[in-house]
């Protein structure tokens, strides 16, 4: 494969992303994402733990994602934030025997609803602790200026949770949260790219525009949209080297803050807005994986993708330097 080719600065992309923008961002594109989940509630509480719950268990396939979420719903009634607040009884506990999703099966589960139902039994909602275990974690700074980013408040809010009651279940003979239990909690301000959780992040903190749900307010939370980071998968990753944001082949946090400090410099104030719309074009196979210079040229960003460029005019062949000829034997 030819090597990415150095694309325009990022402000000179951003009539072509507004393009994509305004063809793909909307409700009538959501289809089977998990993003369809929370919207099927009506009260914020609600919304709030389902938007949670949907994306954590956001990986895999989106077949296989839509299945498990209407399995899980499909267990916790008409309200799952009443639900979870009231979870930790016998009935509760036994309601889901038998469920997993690849590899996290009911005790993982189970585990995830007990803090849940711990932070709103106490805190009220998923924003409130967050606002909590920040404010405890400045104090606990003594003055020292923290780091400001929200992947490290993220971080905060994991190890918060996680200082709550779990579950013998979940706990290795090292006593830490199994592997397959921390999949659903993961460390956000460490080496991964924790696709996930900015996903949930994006949902929560961008406002209600049809697609995001605009459930944190900066009141509250402390958080605004110029605050968030990139969900960075598989398509947000070969797009963002298409585009000139990142070099990187793997999906971590180098990468993600690349992508982020990159579509910052087209939309300062909330540069993950395109992040739905890129998304659409790998999800709909706007945008193939292999070369397909029919599909590319329906592409509102062909004219500043990397990749196009290199499909319509390859570089030539490397030339091959002359052989020599062997010497001649003389008899």
């Amino acid at each position: 494969m030819n090597p990415i080719r150095k694309t325009a600065k990022p402000k000179a992309l951003k009539p072509f992303l507004e393009r994509t923008y305004d063809n793909l961002h909307s409700g009538g594109w959501i289809g089977l994402d998990p993003l369809n989940w929370p919207r099927r509630y009506e009260t914020h509480a609600d919304r709030e733990v389902v938007a949670y719950l949907a994306s954590a268990l956001a990986y895999g396939n989106v077949a296989q994602i839509d299945r498990s979420l209407t399995n899980l719903f499909g267990r916790m009634g008409r309200s799952p934030a009443g639900f979870i607040r009231e979870f930790g009884t016998k009935k509760s506990e036994a309601a889901f025997e038998g469920f997993y999703h690849r590899f996290n099966d009911a005790d993982d589960l189970r585990a995830l609803l007990g803090l849940m139902g711990q932070i709103l039994r106490r805190w009220e909602s998923l924003e409130s602790f967050w606002a909590e275990a920040n404010t405890t974690a400045l104090r606990a700074k003594n003055g020292h200026t923290p780091q400001n980013t929200i992947s490290d408040r993220a971080g905060k809010f994991i190890r918060a949770a996680l200082a709550l009651e779990l579950p013998n279940t979940v706990i290795e003979l090292d006593g830490r949260p199994r592997t397959s239990f921390r999949h659903l909690m993961p460390q956000v301000d460490g080496p991964s790219a924790c696709k996930r959780f900015h996903l949930f992040l994006r949902w929560a903190v961008r406002r209600d525009d049809g697609v995001d749900l605009g459930l944190w307010t900066p009141e509250r939370s402390g958080e605004r949209p110029a605050d968030l980071e990139y969900p960075v998968d598989t398509h947000i990753l070969r797009l963002s080297r298409y585009l000139g944001a990142t070099e990187r082949k793997s999906a971590v946090a180098k990468s993600r803050r690349e992508i982020t400090n990159f579509f910052k410099g087209i939309d300062a104030e909330d540069p993950v807005r395109f992040d739905f719309s890129l998304c659409r074009l790998g999800i709909l196979k706007r945008c193939p994986t292999r070369e397909n210079l029919s599909a590319c040229k329906a592409c509102d960003l062909r004219r500043v993708c990397s990749r196009y460029a290199t499909m319509k005019s390859p570089k030539p062949p490397a030339r091959q330097p002359r052989a020599t000829p062997a010497p001649r034997r003389v008899p």
